[in-house]
């Protein structure tokens, strides 16, 4: 059981692969448990209650990069207005559904879209990362701040340096040519 959700914890929104105990050590401020909490119950917590709907296998959804204040920002090479830092009124949070290695299915990036597209007014981004080189997929969730910047959903490819598709066709077309 969760602090946020059934199960959705604070906790969850500080970590790094890299360095574990310099995003645990972030402290959190009340609107930073804000945004948490709209993250959480506008997508996360409706994500994988739709992934899982039936399952005779539950399909975990990890938090794989939350909050990334000052020093974690720095030392993994985050840029200065990203959407993880938290700051004014940027929130995102980084997720991988499913076993580390896989791909999402075509079927759960429908259904993640729908839970996105059914609430647009409060996204900024859904960006899907394709894996490559050995690293795993994730899916790139930034709530709308006071850009008022329209939502946007993109596939992304990273082979010298990040290449956006508006679909996930052209995106896979594009590993498969460069692939090899």
């Amino acid at each position: 059981m969760g602090d946020i959700s059934r199960n959705f914890s604070y906790s969850q929104f500080k970590v790094s692969k890299t360095y574990p105990q310099v995003a645990a050590a972030i402290e959190l401020t009340q609107l930073d448990k804000y945004k948490f909490f709209w993250l959480v119950h506008l997508f996360l917590q409706p994500i994988r209650d739709i992934i899982n709907d039936g399952s005779l296998v539950e399909v975990p959804v990890t938090v794989s990069s939350g909050i990334r204040r000052g020093e974690l920002n720095g030392l993994i090479g985050g840029v200065a207005h990203s959407d993880h830092n938290y700051n004014h009124y940027s929130a995102a949070t980084d997720i991988i559904i499913g076993d580390y290695e896989n791909r999402l299915t075509q079927k759960y990036l429908e259904q993640i879209y729908s839970v996105c597209e059914q609430r647009k007014e409060y996204v900024k981004q859904w960006i899907y990362y394709f894996p490559q080189n050995g690293g795993s997929n994730f899916l790139h969730l930034s709530l709308r701040d006071k850009t008022n910047k329209v939502w946007e959903r993109l596939y992304c490819v990273s082979r010298e340096g990040r290449r956006y598709f508006s679909t996930q066709m052209e995106a896979e077309s594009y590993l498969r040519n460069t692939s090899g």
